[in-house]
């Protein structure tokens, strides 16, 4: 909520369609855009790094969710409320 005005980029429009997200990124921080990010990119260690290997922008193959974490998850109060704001689908 401390953020609400800001925008919000979903990793699955990222690796769909990469250049157009850096793009609107670039705008959002108003900072300039260069055809070349990619190959820039793999030089910046940023905080968050998933861990995965690899630096071309693809999707990934999910990890795997353990039966626990996933009933943690459904009996958030706060489940329901993420998946919307963030336009998700409440997992099954």
């Amino acid at each position: 909520d401390d953020h609400s005005e800001l925008p919000i980029v979903r990793y699955e429009e990222f690796v769909d369609h990469p250049e157009d997200v850096v793009r609107q990124l670039c705008g959002y921080l108003d900072i300039g855009y260069t055809d070349d990010w990619s190959m820039i990119m793999p030089a910046i260690k940023l905080t968050g790094d998933s861990g995965r290997s690899g630096d071309e922008v693809k999707p990934r193959k999910r990890r795997a969710v353990t039966d626990e974490m996933l009933a943690e998850c459904r009996s958030s109060e706060h489940l329901e409320p993420l998946c919307s704001r963030l336009g998700y689908e409440r997992p099954s």
